[in-house]
């Protein structure tokens, strides 16, 4: 079987590209600070509660068919890379996971022969993967359970519907989390990781109430709202260390 990525929702193969047969596979590290204390040994480990940005690079043959053109084929690769910002990224040995990527860099493609290139590329990897099953919107009942398989924190996004003001509140072992609404018409977003609410069209910004957006801990959280005329949707976005 033939390796591949998908990204900016192409595969590699679409364009010719061959993975090379060793992949790094980089992890995700801590972001710290070392310092330094005159006349101590050692050094004093700040954590400063964050992982760090991921730089995976991977190398690619460029193994064209007889119809197609270099050059034409180098286009097709810089159009694939072209997007600003983070694009879903997925590996083919990786199946359940969805990655998200950026690349900012430049590449080159060292041609060997007229069919044959090489070529290798950086990705900026986010160092969260995220479960494909909590990528989707899921509607949830009133009173219900969602119960985390990773080992990690989420923060979801929350697709509210209906007419008002709504209370939501969020539960488990390690405490209680409560987020107010007012004014929603017909259709919000409430996206808990870039904490913003906004509406269906992206038109108007809503404000929140409460201690905080509301995240989901290791394990199971009970989820309710107060106004039962609402029905709510949820992206659990359920993720682990890159």
């Amino acid at each position: 079987m033939k390796h591949f990525i998908k990204f900016n929702g192409k595969s590699s193969l679409d364009l010719h590209l061959l993975l090379s047969g060793d992949i790094q596979h980089v992890a995700a590290q801590n972001d710290v600070e070392e310092v330094e204390v005159l006349g101590r040994d050692g050094s004093i480990i700040v954590d400063k509660h964050r992982l760090k940005t991921v730089v995976q690079p991977y190398e690619f043959y460029l193994k064209l068919p007889a119809k197609v053109k270099m050059q034409n084929a180098i286009d097709a690769v810089s159009d694939w890379l072209s997007p600003v910002g983070y694009c879903e990224l997925e590996k083919s040995w990786d199946k359940d996971y969805i990655y998200l990527a950026a690349f900012n860099e430049t590449f080159s493609v060292s041609e060997t022969l007229f069919y044959l290139g090489k070529m290798a590329v950086n990705f900026k990897i986010h160092p969260i993967k995220y479960l494909k099953s909590g990528r989707e919107f899921v509607e949830v009942q009133n009173n219900s359970e969602l119960v985390n398989p990773t080992n990690r924190t989420s923060l979801p996004v929350l697709k509210i519907a209906g007419n008002g003001n709504v209370k939501i509140t969020v539960s488990n072992t390690r405490g209680r989390q409560e987020m107010k609404l007012e004014d929603i018409e017909r259709k919000v977003f409430v996206d808990c990781e870039n904490e913003v609410a906004y509406s269906e069209d992206g038109n108007s910004m809503l404000s929140v109430y409460g201690a905080d957006f509301i995240h989901l801990d290791i394990g199971t959280s009970r989820i309710s709202w107060d106004n039962p005329s609402m029905k709510v949707w949820i992206q659990t976005n359920w993720g682990v260390k890159v």
